[in-house]
């Protein structure tokens, strides 16, 4: 599959990147599924969590490819496995001592600090790799950057509540970049089975869906600590304000593929106004 013709990273030459806390931790990975399996056994709790060397150092190569050809990456990392183990602590330490539960505010409060304390991180090793990168906590992106320069713009969580695919989503909006590449566990859409990963890797990826017919597929409203492919209300937003999302998975090759303008594996997720007369970059036509 080949990007939509609206969609040309080659020529804009920028990319907002919604980036999986699950995906900094390598949270599919054998040991870190090992890990909270004998944890879950013997009910320790989990103490020092190490991001995924593996998949941090492919991610870190990537970003600094973008930078030498010219790209302009906007990054936002989410609170992955750090976040809903600090939620879980706070709801156990409220049951277990008799005091209040603790408040859905509060909880989104602890997302958004784990998304920004990841960031953080990553800012960390990305400058150890000598990549031009910067923090950015304020919502105007332009000004931050003509001040400070670089060509990776990495932040966390803005709001309490807000996921890493809403603000991704703002800041396609706001730099007028029209799609957002979400980088997860999944590598595109799958049909909805009855399995515990939420689909059948055995069935071939949904190469193109509407944002509505996603909306459709996933209803029901996200909570703090909850893992969409890509959050609902993130979409509703891309959907009215014509922005497309692209969901890859995590493979840096195929993201690579994407942004080249080669053949990529993976699912666009497309404004309702985009589907009709589909077409790809190659030419190919075809209707979704």
């Amino acid at each position: 599959m080949r990007l939509h013709e609206r969609i040309d990273p080659q020529k804009d030459k920028r990319v907002v990147f919604s980036l999986g806390g699950s995906i900094l931790y390598g949270e599919r990975t054998f040991k870190r599924r090992l890990q909270a399996a004998i944890a879950d056994i013997f009910r320790f709790e989990i103490i020092a969590l190490n991001f995924d060397r593996k998949t941090v150092h492919g991610v870190i190569g990537m970003l600094r490819d973008l930078t030498e050809r010219d790209f302009e990456a906007y990054v936002i990392t989410g609170g992955g496995i750090l976040a809903r183990l600090a939620m879980k602590d706070a709801r156990d330490y409220s049951s277990e001592n008799g005091g209040k539960p603790i408040s859905q505010r509060q909880l989104d409060y602890i997302g958004k600090d784990a998304s920004q304390f990841n960031a953080s991180r990553l800012i960390g090793k990305l400058k150890s790799a000598d990549v031009p990168v910067i923090y950015n906590s304020t919502k105007d992106w332009g000004k931050k950057r003509e001040l400070q320069g670089g060509k990776v713009i990495v932040r966390g969580g803005t709001e309490p509540g807000h996921s890493t695919d809403m603000v991704a989503v703002d800041i396609a909006i706001a730099e007028k970049v029209p799609f957002v590449v979400n980088i997860g566990n999944t590598p595109g859409l799958y049909p909805r089975r009855d399995t515990k990963l939420g689909y059948d890797p055995k069935d071939a990826i949904l190469e193109v869906f509407t944002i509505s017919d996603y909306l459709n597929m996933y209803p029901g409203e996200r909570m703090a600590g909850d893992n969409f492919i890509f959050e609902r209300e993130a979409a509703q937003k891309a959907l009215v304000n014509d922005i497309a999302i692209i969901l890859v998975g995590s493979n840096v090759e195929n993201i690579d593929a994407m942004i080249s303008g080669h053949d990529f594996k993976g699912t666009m997720l497309i404004p309702d106004s985009w589907a009709e007369n589909f077409s790809v970059l190659s030419g190919v036509s075809g209707t979704v």
